[in-house]
């Protein structure tokens, strides 16, 4: 995570509110074709009828506990100070390159 410094603009009372800013995921060697599909055949398994609420829910809480920390962790490629590169499909195992035959 970066902590910024308060904006300051002209005119405006100095703020004491920082911006938070985290490290960018970077997705390699998938289409959008795929993770398109994915969102598909995950919020049809969502028991919310929103279709907005179900994407809000997948995209912050995943289909079960800690589903994006071990995304990230199996689908881990390099990083950079800039980003992190991940490759793979959350739901298919054998596209994520640490996910032996014990994991998920």
């Amino acid at each position: 995570m970066r902590i910024c410094p308060p904006l300051e603009a002209s005119g405006e009372p100095r703020s004491d509110r920082h911006l938070v800013f985290t490290t960018p995921y970077v997705i390699l060697r998938t289409s959008k074709a795929e993770w398109m599909a994915y969102f598909e055949r995950s919020l049809a398994l969502a028991e919310l009828r929103d279709p907005a609420e179900k994407l809000h829910e997948l995209m912050k809480f995943g289909t079960e506990p800690r589903h994006w920390c071990e995304y990230v962790f199996l689908a881990y490629v390099n990083h950079v100070q800039e980003a992190v590169f991940v490759t793979g499909i959350p739901d298919i195992k054998e596209s994520l390159p640490h996910a032996g035959p014990q994991t998920l």
